[in-house]
């Protein structure tokens, strides 16, 4: 049974809303800034300094308007590859992009179906599959394929079964670089303790020519610049009012100049605040993870992982990015994923760092092989005297 599908933008929507569980939307983070801006400006009102409100007046106004262009102006979710389902009666194999990935029935752990989807979970994490792109004359046989999950949820697993794809990948004869390990359920924790920052794949030392991903953005916020460049103009202005070097300047009193200061500093400890509170709700969201034994290798042509029961392969093509902290690598795949890798399964820090390094030339060397060669041109020899 073969199924070729790619998700309008609704549907991309809504399978995109179903797995995201703990993200907060981008309107919704403009308001959570301005929210905490609101203090500050009625800090800066005690400072009765028409410079110090305008200058906070037009951020919240900004901050505002940012926010309702992007509940209006927010542009369609894009599903930009086909998906191509290869089904037969123990295991679902897709394909999409360069890559491709091939579950049994049996890993997943309960199906359901709604008005536009059938949904296949594993650990509140789902498959959907558009009601839309089965013809009718195969819906049965696809929902007697489905209805094992439901069944067989209990039943104990069957010795040795293991997805062609796993075999293909991990045989003996193919391993690259192969890794063992099992994630914890304070694996995700300790990820998302600490901001995974973007690996500069422009200045890393395995691919100093790789233009193929945009530099990490480093540093403050746009926003927090921006906060910090006016309000740093604000104090010089307000030590040069105080030296009454300014004419007719007003003279700032000290609980002026307090108030002042805490409007700059508060906005930046309330942002902290917000983000312990967006941690915590990221850490409750994503207590479950699977305790399978995990295999995971580099190759030249990709990166996979998976286990018996579900395998993952993902051209490097289809690897955007990297990311890391102190505790974990991210590979951002082109489905706007993040996979995250432990680093405690790797015996040194070096180790760790040679892993990644490894991952990013591969994908180097893979993607040149890719670059178009260029044409040389043969425009003769300017200095040739003409043919007669």
């Amino acid at each position: 049974m073969r199924i070729t599908f790619r998700f309008t933008d609704n549907e991309y929507r809504q399978y995109r809303q179903l797995n995201r569980t703990a993200t907060t939307p981008r309107w919704k983070s403009y308001l959570l800034a301005l929210l905490c801006l609101v203090p500050s400006f009625c800090l800066i009102l005690g400072t009765k300094s028409l410079i110090a409100i305008l200058a906070a007046a037009t951020i919240l106004i900004s901050v505002l308007a940012i926010a309702i262009a992007s509940v209006f102006g927010d542009k369609p979710m894009v599903d930009k590859h086909d998906h191509v389902l290869t089904i037969d009666e123990s295991t679902i194999l897709e394909s999409q992009s360069h890559s491709r990935w091939q579950t049994r029935w049996d890993y997943y752990d309960k199906f359901q179906e709604d008005e536009s989807f059938y949904l296949l979970g594993r650990l509140d994490r789902y498959t959907a599959v558009p009601k839309r792109s089965i013809e009718t004359s195969q819906r049965d046989q696809f929902a007697s394929y489905c209805n094992q999950i439901n069944e067989d949820s209990d039943a104990e697993p069957e010795p040795g079964s293991t997805v062609p794809l796993f075999t293909e990948l991990f045989a003996s004869s193919n391993q690259f670089e192969v890794f063992e390990f099992a994630y914890l359920a304070g694996d995700l924790t300790a990820a998302m303790s600490d901001r995974l920052l973007r690996v500069d794949l422009l200045n890393h030392p395995e691919s100093p020519n790789d233009e193929s991903t945009s530099k990490p953005s480093r540093g403050q916020s746009l926003f927090g610049r921006f906060w910090l460049g006016v309000f740093s103009v604000i104090l010089v202005y307000i030590f040069v009012s105080m030296t009454s070097q300014v004419p007719r300047s007003q003279q700032w009193t000290l609980w002026q100049f307090v108030y002042l200061v805490l409007a700059i500093i508060l906005p930046f400890k309330l942002m902290r605040w917000l983000n312990r509170w967006l941690r915590a709700r990221q850490k409750r969201n994503h207590a479950r993870v699977p305790t399978d034994p995990i295999s995971m290798q580099l190759m030249p042509g990709g990166w996979a992982i998976g286990n018996p029961k579900s395998c993952q392969f993902f051209d490097w093509r289809d690897i955007e990015s990297f990311y890391q902290n102190q505790f974990c690598f991210g590979f951002h795949t082109f489905n706007d994923l993040v996979q995250i890798i432990p680093k405690r399964i790797f015996s040194t820090p070096d180790e760790s760092e040679q892993f990644l390094n490894r991952a990013v030339s591969l994908r180097r060397e893979h993607l040149r092989s890719f670059a178009p060669t260029a044409v040389a041109v043969e425009t003769g020899n300017p200095y040739q005297a003409p043919i007669s």
